[in-house]
């Protein structure tokens, strides 16, 4: 039986040396590979909503499921504001939080915002108002990935009054909403 080298362990066309050299390389493009196939995933991420707890009307099992379509459907609200996330001002669009949770015929409680990396904040009722926040399906016209903090994002109108620029209100301010979740009363 044949006793092999160090330098015949590896594949029979690369030496040790060789591989030491390229081995790095061979990892960064595999990454690369990686990143981009992830990033089309999340581009393609599909926009749901999962709103459960005390609410009377249910798609599915125990919640009420909410897709881009449905909502598109409800009455839209858009306003142009800055936020200390974005650059300059954006203009925002989407259904209020309000018409969302009355769709689903929500009871009176708080709600619990969570996003797709299980951030979680409890938005009390009384910071739910006719017109704002709203949830942004839309900035400045056009859906956006989860890269860019969507598909969806609860967004006050920041510019509108002081009473929007608090520390409270930006951490209710959930990009890349996925579940809401309504206490019971």
């Amino acid at each position: 039986m044949k006793r092999l080298d160090a330098e015949d362990q590896w594949f029979p066309y690369v030496s040790r040396r060789g591989f030491m050299i390229a081995g790095p390389l061979f990892l960064t493009v595999g990454s690369l590979s990686s990143a981009d196939t992830q990033i089309q995933t999340t581009a393609s991420h599909p926009v749901k909503l999962w709103i459960d707890g005390d609410i009377g009307a249910r798609t599915s099992g125990n919640g009420f499921e909410f897709l881009q379509q449905s909502l598109d459907a409800l009455p839209q609200i858009e306003f142009a504001t800055s936020t200390i996330w974005t650059d300059d001002v954006v203009v925002f669009s989407g259904p209020t939080l309000k018409a969302v949770l009355e769709s689903a015929d929500s009871g009176s409680g708080d709600v619990m915002a969570t996003a797709i990396n299980q951030y979680r904040v409890t938005i009390p009722r009384s910071y739910i108002e006719d017109d704002a926040p709203i949830i942004a399906t839309r900035i400045n016209g056009k859906s956006f990935s989860i890269r860019e903090k969507g598909p969806l994002w609860i967004v006050f109108p920041y510019d509108r009054a002081p009473k929007f620029q608090t520390e409270l209100i930006y951490a209710m301010s959930v990009w890349q909403l996925e579940r809401l979740t309504v206490a019971e009363t």
